[in-house]
């Protein structure tokens, strides 16, 4: 139920540091999950791909919801307007077309960790942390001592 999931989401731990590990994980899978949406274009950079227009999200999400569609509890003119809707949210520069970052971006969204938040976590900058900060946060200690292992 509904209570179940906000009760999980109030008595979850907050560890940045694992955070980290997660958000990175998440963040390569979105890239191989929109490469193999793209047609399978593994090589090359992610900037350089083609982008995901309305049709090719359909196209998509008939697959998701091939069970719904076939058993009549979901119809064609819905899933159309789902994925105007959806596209609209995720096409944040208005071009007609989900590009891998905005697609990266809305797969983390509602994530801890987001990729502004990993550029400043190990940008050299990040020594300069406030002391309250410094004593409530381990994570900044941790990353050093990962990274002379």
């Amino acid at each position: 139920s509904l209570s179940s999931v906000y009760r999980r989401a109030r008595v979850t731990r907050v560890d940045v540091y694992h955070d980290f590990h997660v958000a990175f994980a998440k963040m390569m899978i979105a890239i191989v999950g929109f490469r193999g949406m793209m047609g399978g274009i593994w090589t090359g950079q992610a900037s350089e791909l083609p982008g995901l227009t309305p049709s090719g999200m359909l196209h998509q999400l008939c697959d998701v919801f091939e069970e719904p569609l076939k058993e009549e509890q979901l119809h064609m003119d819905e899933l159309r307007s789902m994925v105007a809707l959806v596209f609209r949210h995720l096409d944040r520069d208005g071009t007609e077309e989900i590009s891998c970052s905005e697609f990266v971006q809305s797969f983390v969204a509602h994530d801890a960790i987001k990729i502004e938040d990993a550029v400043r976590f190990f940008s050299a900058d990040s020594g300069r942390q406030v002391l309250l900060h410094r004593v409530l946060d381990d994570s900044q200690r941790r990353r050093r001592d990962s990274l002379r292992t």
